[in-house]
């Protein structure tokens, strides 16, 4: 099995953002596929009620590896002061 994690951080939505879920949810609820440009605008996700996924700045994570554990430190002081959440994602594969 392999495990990966990825960390995502938010920023409050925006007019942008408020334009492109209002056009997202006329997509979904008309049972249409949403368009690619609207699907990467969301990180190619379901847009988020924390508002938009930003990368996190390079320099903010560390990456720790032992022997029968990995970890990720979030160096709080490196994100921007407008990053109101951090997303910590597990996937599995088999």
């Amino acid at each position: 099995m392999v495990v990966s994690t990825c960390v995502y951080g938010f920023r409050p939505a925006n007019d942008k953002w408020e334009k492109m879920k209002a056009i997202y949810d006329a997509y979904v609820a008309a049972d249409l596929q949403v368009p690619d440009s609207i699907r990467n605008f969301f990180s190619w996700c379901e847009p988020s009620e924390y508002g938009v996924i930003v990368r996190l700045p390079t320099g903010c994570l560390r990456e720790h590896r032992g022997n029968d554990e990995a970890s990720i430190d979030i160096l709080l002081k490196e994100l921007p002061e407008d990053m109101t959440v951090i997303r910590v994602v597990n996937s599995w594969r088999v």
